[in-house]
């Protein structure tokens, strides 16, 4: 990445090198001070599946990155929630709803002893909520607007099955 020599990495991974990918949103920062004493910013980003994306370096005089301390970081803000990674174990009819409507692809799920988990961090979680919700609005409902119709039982029972598994 080409950030005046500060540092910045873009970051990839064998499964998300297939599809085009977007800014999500911080996960996590901190600071520390270069060898010149200029403060510098460190903020990790995830794409808006979830996924890593980003280690941005700032320093906030913009010259390049003089050194990276191995100690002495002051910890800013700290989102730990959204760097575990949770397994949610799911039906088989939630896993072929969520295959059949595109929610999930194969870096999210495993198949274990004949169980079937969703795997992913909080952020993951939230974002295939989200999803979730939009597609309960859009075809879950009768055209009233008030019943749920066969799709929307089906959208439900997977918005509480990943809501009971990431908020017990």
């Amino acid at each position: 990445m080409n950030d005046g020599g500060m540092g910045s990495l873009t970051l990839f991974f064998p499964f998300t090198t297939d599809r085009k990918r977007s800014f999500g949103k911080q996960i996590s920062d901190c600071t520390f001070t270069d060898t010149d004493g200029v403060e510098v910013i460190v903020s990790l980003y995830a794409d808006t599946n979830g996924d890593l994306y980003e280690l941005d370096i700032w320093k906030t005089d913009f010259s390049p990155m003089k050194q990276i301390p191995m100690n002495n970081f002051e910890q800013v803000e700290t989102r730990p929630d959204n760097s575990i990674i949770q397994q949610v174990k799911i039906k088989k009819n939630i896993y072929s709803f969520l295959k059949e409507y595109n929610l999930i692809n194969e870096n999210h799920f495993i198949f274990l002893d004949r169980t079937i988990y969703l795997t992913g961090n909080k952020l993951y979680f939230d974002n295939l909520l989200d999803k979730l919700t939009m597609l309960l609005v859009k075809e879950g409902l009768e055209e009233n607007g008030e019943e749920v119709n066969a799709i929307g039982e089906a959208i439900e029972d997977t918005i509480d099955a990943v809501t009971a598994a990431i908020d017990p």
